[in-house]
């Protein structure tokens, strides 16, 4: 449970600048601005893609945090799940821009690396050593900013 905790933020002094492929940079140096008391959203559910469920007791969910989004929970690979399309955030949650938002290792030892588009998809395309298999479970926790 994340309501009203001190957070330290980083903040680049000058704000933010997009480079070559959709990555941002600070402008400046990143410096340690005061803490702030943040209020959380409540946690909601994601909506899985056809051909992934949900893991009992890990059911995925979304909250908002600041400017920051939280993602935690775990699916698990059924057949027809790709990889390219795992859940879809709601709207607020969705970036203005790609994001590469952590690698995880899947119940087989696996590795993937986890992105959301600016549609809100959760997807490992490309980005994995997953392969095909079904029965598969894919732990998801991560945080991103909406930039």
């Amino acid at each position: 449970h994340l309501d009203n905790i001190n957070i330290p933020l980083l903040l680049p002094v000058g704000g933010w600048q997009r480079k070559e492929n959709n990555i941002m940079t600070a402008n400046r140096p990143i410096i340690h601005a005061a803490a702030e008391t943040l209020a959380q959203s409540p946690w909601e559910p994601l909506t899985l893609s056809s051909g992934w469920g949900a893991v009992a007791g890990h059911e995925l969910r979304v909250c908002q945090v600041g400017q920051l989004i939280y993602i935690n929970g775990a699916v698990i690979r059924r057949g027809g799940g790709y990889k390219s399309n795992i859940a879809t955030v709601p709207k607020r949650y969705v970036p203005r821009m790609t994001q590469f938002v952590g690698g995880h290792v899947t119940s087989r030892g696996t590795s993937f690396e986890l992105y959301i588009n600016t549609r809100g998809v959760l997807s490992c395309d490309a980005y994995n050593t997953v392969g095909d298999g079904t029965g598969m479970v894919l732990p998801l926790s991560c945080m991103y900013l909406i930039v």
